[in-house]
C-alpha cells in the first residue's frame, strides 16, 4: 500500500524540517512526501535543500498564500499514493504510526478513513486532552457536528474519499477540517485507533480557535450551508441532530454579540 504525505508550509522551517524527520522515522517505509509551500516569504526550498535530494520527497511551490485548504488540495491532486496522510507542518508522527494505521486497513479493506489519538504539547509542555475529544469508530456523523474531533495530522484516507466527497473547502480559512470530516463522515464510516501516535503542536497561546465565538460563528455558517445542501441524504436522526446543533451554535452566536453591545 503506497502512502502520500502531504505536509502544507507557510513560513515555518524548523517545525517543518522535524516534521519531515518524523516521517523519515516511521517503521512503515512504502510512501512519498509532498510538500507544499503556500507562497512562504521565507526560502523553504532552500532550506530543504540536503532532503530534496531523497527521491521519496516532492516540493511544490505555490506562488500566493491562498490557506491550508489549497495547499493540501494541491499535494492531493499530485500525489501518487492509493492513501493519503496529513500533516500540519507543525506536528510531528510517532515511529509507528502508519504502521498501525496500515495494518488496521490491510485486516480489514473496508476501512477508507483512519485516525488516532494524539498528544497535546503546548509552548513548553504536555497537556491533558479533553474528555469531549474522545475519538469513536463508526458512523461519527452526530459525533462531531458540534466541532471536530479528528486532526488532520492523525488521518488517513482512501484517495476514493476524495473522489467522493471532494477536496478540502479553499473558501475556509478555518474550520476546513469540520466542513470535510462533516462531508466524509456522510458518506463514509472512520476507524478510530485508540494509540497516542502524534504529537500536536502549539507554540503560541494566541490561537483563533480561543475566540469560540468567532469560530461558532464559522461552524454555523458551515453547518447551515451543509444542511441545505445534504439535508436530502439525512435520515429524520440526522436531521434532528443537525437542526439542534445549528440552535445551539446560533444561539453561543447571538450571546456573544449581545455581550459585546
Amino acid at each position: 500500500m503506497f502512502i502520500s504525505v502531504v505536509i502544507p508550509v507557510y513560513n515555518r522551517i524548523q517545525p517543518l524540517i522535524r516534521a519531515i524527520e518524523s516521517v523519515l522515522c516511521q517503521n512503515y517505509k512504502h510512501y512519498e512526501i509532498i510538500v507544499v509551500d503556500d507562497g512562504s516569504t521565507v526560502d523553504i526550498e532552500n532550506s530543504l535543500e540536503p532532503y530534496l535530494h531523497l527521491e521519496n520527497i516532492k516540493y511544490i511551490k505555490l506562488e500566493i498564500n491562498k490557506g491550508v485548504s489549497t495547499a493540501r488540495n494541491k499535494g492531493i491532486i499530485c500525489s501518487a499514493g492509493d492513501y493519503i496522510a496529513l500533516l500540519d507542518s507543525d506536528d510531528l508522527w510517532l515511529p509507528f504510526k502508519l504502521n498501525y494505521q496500515v495494518k488496521r486497513i490491510i485486516n480489514n479493506k473496508n476501512i477508507n478513513i483512519s485516525y488516532t489519538n494524539e498528544f497535546w504539547y503546548k509552548i513548553d509542555k504536555f497537556i491533558n486532552k479533553p474528555k469531549d475529544f474522545k475519538g469513536l469508530s463508526g458512523h461519527i456523523y452526530p459525533y462531531i457536528l458540534d466541532k471536530c474531533r479528528v486532526s488532520p495530522s492523525t488521518l488517513l484516507v482512501n484517495k476514493k474519499v476524495f473522489d467522493k466527497v471532494g477536496y478540502f473547502n479553499e473558501t475556509l480559512r478555518v474550520c476546513e477540517d469540520y466542513e470535510f470530516c462533516l462531508r466524509a463522515s456522510l458518506f463514509f464510516e472512520f476507524d478510530y485507533i485508540d494509540v497516542k501516535s502524534i504529537v500536536k503542536i502549539s507554540d503560541t497561546d494566541m490561537q483563533l480557535s480561543k475566540n469560540i465565538e468567532y469560530i461558532e460563528y464559522v461552524r454555523l455558517k458551515i453547518l447551515l450551508n451543509f444542511f441545505k445542501k445534504y439535508s436530502y441524504l439525512m435520515d429524520i436522526k440526522y436531521q434532528y441532530s443537525t437542526i439542534k446543533e445549528i440552535d445551539r451554535k446560533f444561539n453561543i452566536v447571538k450571546k456573544g454579540i449581545s455581550k459585546k453591545i
